[in-house]
């Protein structure tokens, strides 16, 4: 419901930032789990200033706990962005998130309960429905991948 990334919609949210963590030092192929020692220096960082850098290093610095946090803060964090998108809709339109799975379900209840008035959208059902829905396979993806032998020449 909120296409973009969860650092950029902590910031807009204004709750806590979910932190920062050493993807590049992570994918490295000597490096274990269970490594602990010096912070990973800067250049295994995403977006760290080095202000910020300086408040982590540590020399008992833990992957496996850092991991660990990394991803309970971004529960956390989401749960955060979320509860407060929820909050500003229902202040709003009086409706709760939690009944649209989807940003385009939420768009059209805004639509119906705030802004269609007496209209109606008619809504089919029965045997017209059943017909139509008889035809529908949903969205079908087919991939080529066109291929031509080096001697093929047009």
């Amino acid at each position: 419901m909120l296409p973009s990334s969860l650092s950029k919609l902590s910031k807009a949210f204004n709750v806590e930032n979910k932190g920062f963590f050493p993807f590049k030092f992570v994918n490295q192929p000597n490096i274990s789990l269970d490594y602990i020692g010096d912070t990973p220096d800067l250049k295994f960082y995403d977006g760290v200033t080095g202000d910020d850098y300086q408040e982590m290093i540590s020399n008992d610095w833990s992957l496996r706990q850092e991991a660990i946090h990394y991803c309970e803060l971004d529960c956390k964090v989401l749960h955060q962005i979320l509860s407060k998108f929820n909050d500003l809709i229902f202040r709003k339109w009086e409706l709760n998130i939690h009944n649209f799975p989807t940003l385009s379900s939420l768009a059209i209840g805004l639509y119906r309960s705030s802004y269609l008035g007496d209209y109606k959208i008619p809504k089919l059902g029965g045997h017209i429905f059943d017909f139509i829905k008889s035809g529908y396979t949903g969205g079908r993806v087919d991939v080529v991948r066109p291929y031509a032998p080096p001697s093929f020449s047009l």
